[in-house]
């Protein structure tokens, strides 16, 4: 028998590009609280070049998975799962997602269904001219997506509050929107937000992909022979247009050292070894590496353009620069390296504010974001835990 709390709760579906890394903490917190039936539906397995950069499986709780591309007919299963599960709580990726054909044509366009979306923020980042045809393109598209599917749509999750503005300016209602976070499979820490003291030599990290659009450029003409102090960059990742250049720069520096990939379990833990991490992206829909490094507790330099800046300006946990100038983002890094103390208040800032974004709080908060849009409308609107 269900108790009361499962009878108030329909139940979930999440309908993702693929079995969740980017919000696995929090939908399986959510999957192991909601007391009623979870089910994910994914597009595809986790990708390979996503394997190549470290990325594993995620524990996702007790969670019903169906991947639709190992169906025969995977439009014939989204219909009629829809038809079987319409008073169910459906939770789907946004409009330029994988699962996107599938949700706008056979979920989205369906009256009195309870459906939520998230979706990071849109942007270019290419050349001048470019910029503003996509810019022109993109807010039109996002203007007809407000229109056409803002009434079925009854929660928007932003992911950040760049987000948030930018869908309000695309005709989303205020009411609606909520801003949110991803949260990557962060293991159990018995002492989360903790790391050791700065030494006399400063240890940067950077972790991700080495293209342009992650500023990698930015840090190759920053981190050189004309910055001076006690310094060590260590980068970790593959990918990208630079990666040739980054694994010959470590092999010709003895100040640059390039550690390979690590698997994904074990990032947070890693990081706990250095003193300030960077994430000079010149667009980023969010950036899981901020989560990771105030989970480590360790300060971080970050772009304005990178979504997750979010945690380090209400931490205080770092420090953020304009995006895609190398003289901003190269300042930030010579004041920390002049002033260490600088990078040992970060990371006790850090620790202060790390459970703010745990699993367990970015979890609860969807839950009470759920909770208030479809079951208990007259309960005070959730409050975001990290801002």
């Amino acid at each position: 028998m269900k108790t009361t709390e499962s009878a108030l709760r329909p139940e979930l579906v999440f309908w993702l590009d693929a079995p969740p890394r980017s919000l696995a903490g929090t939908l399986r917190y959510v999957s192991q609280n909601w007391v009623n039936t979870v089910y994910y539906v994914c597009v595809r397995p986790l990708a390979e070049d996503r394997k190549r950069m470290g990325w594993e499986e995620c524990e996702h709780g007790s969670a019903h998975m169906t991947i639709l591309s190992d169906l025969a007919d995977p439009d014939l299963f989204v219909k009629e799962f829809i038809s079987q599960h319409r008073d169910a709580i459906h939770v789907c990726n946004g409009f330029r997602s994988l699962v996107a054909p599938y949700v706008t044509r056979w979920l989205f366009p369906l009256v009195g269904l309870k459906i939520a979306a998230w979706s990071e923020r849109p942007g270019v980042y290419e050349n001048r001219r470019s910029q503003l045809i996509k810019w022109l393109g993109i807010a039109a598209v996002n203007r007809f997506y407000a229109l056409r599917y803002g009434k079925n749509i009854q929660a928007y999750l932003a992911i950040g509050t760049l987000s948030v503005d930018a869908f309000e300016r695309y005709g989303w209602s205020r009411s609606k929107l909520f801003p949110f976070m991803y949260d990557s499979n962060i293991p159990a820490r018995t002492e989360m937000g903790k790391s050791g003291q700065v030494g006399k030599s400063l240890r940067f990290l950077y972790v991700g992909q080495f293209n342009w659009r992650k500023g990698v450029d930015l840090l190759i003409r920053s981190f050189d022979d004309s910055l001076y102090g006690d310094w060590h960059l260590s980068l970790v990742g593959r990918n990208g247009e630079y990666e040739q250049q980054i694994v010959s720069w470590a092999e010709k520096n003895p100040r640059i050292s390039y550690l390979g990939v690590w698997p994904s379990s074990e990032v947070v833990n890693n990081i706990s070894d250095f003193d300030v991490c960077l994430v000079p992206s010149r667009f980023d829909g969010w950036g899981l590496f901020t989560n990771e490094a105030i989970h480590a507790g360790v300060g971080v330099i970050v772009s304005d353009a990178t979504a997750s800046f979010d945690l380090v300006e209400a931490s205080g946990a770092g420090k953020v620069v304009p995006s895609g100038e190398t003289s901003s983002f190269r300042k930030a890094v010579q004041e920390v390296i002049d002033n260490p103390a600088l990078a040992q208040s970060w990371k006790e800032k850090a620790g202060k504010y790390a459970h703010k974004i745990t699993s367990e709080s970015v979890g609860s908060y969807l839950i009470d974001i759920l909770e208030f849009t479809f079951i208990k409308p007259e309960r005070q609107r959730p409050q975001c835990p990290w801002l």
